[in-house]
């Protein structure tokens, strides 16, 4: 979920508008969409914020405290702000890299000011070919280059170390989200993250949630808004709330799992 200018918008930066039994649609805030996560128990919820959108996303916290991830440039001195008016975390994203290299002293200064629990890392990601080698780069701000932080067993290990969540979502080269699941992505995330990992792009289907369940092994959840079927798109929302276990939880990490991902 995005906010801009006050708007609830989805990751095409479209309103989000509900689609009814009739066909009829309707514009949702961020506070109907939070009521209506609550409502259906979905948590790890993540919210995006654009200039301006403080004091609505504050609205929506209240209308769902301890369960929305917030990010948007918020600063390590306004975080604590943020966790008190009822998010569940902060993401830091972009504000982690400059000129395409990571600035870890940033993610350690947050975590010290609101705690580890409290700390999410967007490692959006593009696949690129580097030195012959085909790889996944972070690359939070589609403004900015792609990074040279490579999504990696020792890259996930080392944020492991300042946060208790990770987010991903998967982009095309050319900035828009991944229509299908890379499955060597889901993969390499189940394998190598010592904490739960929440992805965005290619979750269109009840199909690709069943991938992504088997293929994560129980490290690895997903997010949807504009693609599931009430807001438009071809994810059956029904079938989404009817998974207990699978639900867009953040928080819970199957501990047991074992795997080996082998680089190709």
């Amino acid at each position: 979920l995005y906010l801009l200018r006050g708007e609830a918008v989805g990751s095409s930066r479209n309103p989000l508008q509900l689609v009814k039994d009739d066909g009829a649609k309707e514009k949702v805030s961020a506070v109907d969409v939070a009521k209506l996560w609550q409502r259906h128990n979905l948590r790890g919820v993540f919210m995006i914020l654009g200039p301006g959108c403080k004091e609505a996303a504050f609205e929506a916290f209240r209308s769902y405290p301890g369960c929305i991830s917030v990010g948007g440039k918020i600063s390590s001195a306004d975080a604590k702000s943020y966790i008190e008016a009822g998010a569940a975390r902060i993401i830091i994203g972009s504000e982690l890299f400059e000129d395409g290299e990571i600035r870890i002293e940033r993610l350690i200064g947050l975590e010290k000011v609101i705690g580890k629990d409290k700390v999410a890392v967007d490692l959006s990601c593009v696949r690129q070919f580097r030195e012959g080698r085909s790889r996944f780069y972070s690359w939070p701000d589609k403004k900015s280059r792609v990074s040279d932080f490579e999504i990696d067993e020792s890259g996930l290990k080392l944020m492991a170390h300042y946060c208790s969540g990770i987010l991903v979502r998967h982009y095309n080269p050319d900035g828009s989200l991944q229509k299908k699941i890379d499955t060597e992505l889901v993969v390499l995330l189940g394998c190598c993250s010592p904490i739960p990992v929440l992805l965005g792009g290619g979750i269109h289907s009840s199909s690709a949630v069943e991938l992504l369940v088997e293929l994560g092994m129980g490290a690895v959840s997903f997010t949807a808004c504009e693609e599931l079927d009430i807001f438009g798109g071809t994810l059956p929302f029904a079938s989404v709330t009817a998974r207990p276990a699978h639900n867009g939880e953040i928080a819970s990490c199957n501990k047991t799992r074992m795997g080996v991902y082998k680089r190709k």
